[in-house]
């Protein structure tokens, strides 16, 4: 039988590998050259976090025998709601950033002495903004609730 811990490791795995090639064609120093809310570090920041969390509460589960206790139960099904609560806010902090970078971009054009060059570099930087930390909220979101989902397969 597999072990929780071992699925979450394959899922991290697979994500590990795919930011090494992200990172391969530059996109973390992209991301980081073009935030300017910087909250997509943060997002990536959070779910390393979190999936350390994960990691650690698939041990513990790991150790236990099934049936769980009610005791056990209740303290995993607490550990989940965090987990839970977290993801959904990986989601709202990208879209935080989309309003921030939507704000960003339209700064210089609400000027009405601007540059055009300066209207146009700010445009593309609140929409990089914007974009980035929309897909980094996003996918955080998603990979934590599969984790999570991992997890609260073998509680239930």
């Amino acid at each position: 039988m597999v072990k929780t811990f071992t699925r979450l490791l394959l899922l991290d795995v697979v994500t590990l590998t795919s930011a090494f090639f992200a990172h391969q064609k530059g996109l973390f120093e992209t991301v980081i050259e073009h935030d300017v809310s910087y909250i997509s570090s943060v997002i990536v920041l959070l779910y390393v976090g979190m999936s350390v969390f994960a990691a650690n509460l698939a041990k513990k589960l790991d150790s236990k025998t099934l049936p769980l206790s009610a005791d056990d139960s209740l303290f995993f099904e607490k550990k989940l709601d965090f987990s839970w609560f977290v993801s959904s806010h990986f989601f709202n902090l990208g879209l935080m950033g989309t309003i921030i970078g939507f704000c960003y971009s339209m700064g210089a054009s609400l000027n009405p002495g601007a540059d055009a060059n300066k209207i146009v570099l700010d445009l593309k930087t609140g929409t990089s903004t914007l974009m980035f930390t929309t897909l980094f909220g996003l996918v955080a979101s998603v990979l934590l609730q599969i984790q999570t989902y991992i997890i609260q397969y073998k509680v239930k």
